[in-house]
């Protein structure tokens, strides 16, 4: 009954004359608060019904999936046009959800199209010698693991939100699931069955050397991200070859690509990530008519602001002014200076990589040393409070948090004062700990820029800080540097003054370091090898 209820609602959208591509094709459920929201397409919903007894309202899908909204947490329904991509994917029960069909497929039995390792295009010979990262006998190193990087295929042909599988997930897949030889429309292949009992095919589709493909029919091998580093030359992938799981293989061999992405999120599976540091972590961003870009707009759903100082009790949408009334007198206050910053840029990028929701913490002065920032001082734990006060309310209105981070772009005033570099390794080392201690897991550093003034002396001391912090990310592997975007602003004319940038500027970091944050992140979710 209801199914025809929104059959007929969307004939009523299309009786008032929208174009077809206009035709509303997504039911979207706004829950209270304003905050989360459910979407789901309008071809898989079976069914909506209420139970009066106990004030529920039921969505069933045509999966056969049923899905409760108390109706008091509901807000109002309305349909949405959407774009829906041409591929797809099954949750199979794992940590991440499998494609329905291979790279260069359009239904689950094609075999779709070969990929030398590393490569994003399909070729026609796959010998050695053709290989693009191979010379004079060596093969070109490109990373341990491409997964989301420009080597992946998945990614380079369907976009930011899917990639090849890492080791572990093949392993999951071959260790919990069920494997059963099985043909689809005549193509033999493996069915494979999840935990779930969801199920996606893996044709045959063999592989390739030269310039001929090879057992296709009889054997399947499916790349995956991950490099034999005991042997440079081979990457691992997934085999049937009679079904003998994980093997590795030459680089250069043609072999299909199963793509995976995260799974979905409810929007109550969250990332917490503190942005710390000076003024332009703060952002001091401005647009001119010679530099008129803006900050982006934050996509739905894909963070928010908690306000830890001005109004710890919801959650805000996070604007280029992130953190503007965040201050604490004699501790964090950047007394409403804010004009514009990296946030909101790092936010869309980092969410079109994790599609995990972040809920961002301000914490960030300008004008500050690592010295100001040590424990012992008022810096750090103001900025402590704010975090633990974030987590605390996710938890007590129930968010689960998967990761907590900590960004960080300080160092232009110990430039300024001359800081060695031991004494900035020294000083970041303690705050970093101290931050570790409260459960922070990572810090994503944005590396600082250069000095754009005409103090002698200063641009050496500022490359000295720069320095600093290479080091610091080349010596821990829980800091990671996301960003040297800030050092080719002065080159390109996006400095507004001695230290700070254009919101072009500010834009071109966020997004560097959201997207290099997001691939860490989704390796890093797994256990990678």
């Amino acid at each position: 009954m209801i199914r025809h209820l929104l059959l007929l609602l969307l004939s009523c959208f299309l009786s008032v004359g929208l174009k077809a591509q206009d035709v509303p094709n997504t039911l979207v459920i706004h829950l209270a608060g304003g905050v989360d929201e459910v979407r789901v397409p309008v071809d898989e919903v079976d069914s909506l019904f209420i139970e009066a007894e106990s004030g529920v309202m039921h969505l069933r899908q045509t999966d056969g999936s049923l899905h409760g909204y108390p109706l008091v947490g509901v807000s109002y329904m309305d349909f949405t046009c959407e774009e829906h991509s041409p591929y797809q994917s099954v949750d199979l029960g794992l940590s991440v959800e499998w494609a329905t069909f291979n790279v260069g497929a359009s239904q689950p039995e094609d075999y779709g199209d070969l990929f030398a390792w590393g490569e994003t295009t399909p070729k026609t010979d796959y010998s050695e010698s053709a290989y693009l990262y191979y010379h004079n006998y060596e093969y070109d190193y490109i990373g341990v693991n491409v997964c989301g990087t420009k080597y992946d295929a998945a990614t380079a042909c369907w976009g930011d939100e899917w990639r090849m599988p890492v080791l572990s997930e093949v392993r999951e897949l071959t260790d919990r699931c069920t494997w059963t030889a099985d043909t689809l429309n005549g193509v033999s292949g493996y069915k494979v069955t999840g935990p779930n009992g969801n199920s996606i095919f893996l044709p045959r589709a063999g592989y390739q050397t030269s310039t001929e493909r090879q057992s296709a029919g009889h054997d399947g091998y499916y790349w995956c991200g991950s490099l034999n580093r005991s042997k440079p030359s081979s990457a691992y992938n997934l085999n049937f070859s009679g079904y003998a799981a994980e093997w590795s293989a030459n680089r250069s061999m043609g072999f299909s690509i199963r793509a995976v992405r995260p799974k979905k999120n409810d929007g109550k599976q969250v990332d917490v990530i503190i942005f710390m540091g000076q003024s332009n972590m703060a952002g001091r961003g401005i647009v001119t008519d010679t530099h008129p870009e803006d900050a982006p707009s934050v996509i739905d759903g894909a963070g928010y602001e908690f306000r830890a100082i001005s109004d710890p009790t919801k959650l805000y949408p996070i604007t280029k002014t992130f953190g503007l009334n965040e201050n604490v007198t004699d501790a964090i206050d950047d007394r409403s200076m804010k004009t514009g910053g990296s946030v909101p840029a790092f936010i869309n990028d980092y969410f079109k990589k994790t599609l995990t929701p972040v809920i961002g913490v301000s914490a960030s002065k300008g004008g500050t040393s690592s010295n100001n920032w040590q424990p012992s001082g008022s810096l750090l734990p103001d900025a402590i409070n704010r975090l633990t006060t974030c987590v605390t309310w996710l938890e007590t209105n129930g968010y689960t948090i998967r990761h907590k981070y900590m960004v960080w772009c300080q160092g232009e005033s110990d430039g300024d004062n001359g800081v060695s570099a031991a004494n900035y390794i020294t000083r970041f080392s303690n705050i970093f700990n101290a931050m570790k201690a409260e459960g922070i897991e990572k810090c994503f550093m944005i590396q600082i820029g250069n000095y754009n003034g005409s103090t002698a002396g200063l641009a050496e001391k500022y490359e000295v800080i720069q320095g600093a912090q290479e080091d610091i990310c080349a010596s821990n592997d829980d800091v990671i540097m996301v960003s040297d975007s800030f050092r080719l602003m002065q080159a390109r004319g996006l400095m507004k003054d001695q230290v700070h940038y254009y919101q072009d500027g500010y834009n071109i970091v966020g997004r560097q370091a959201g997207h290099n944050a997001g691939i860490y992140r989704n390796v890093s979710n797994l256990n990678k090898f």
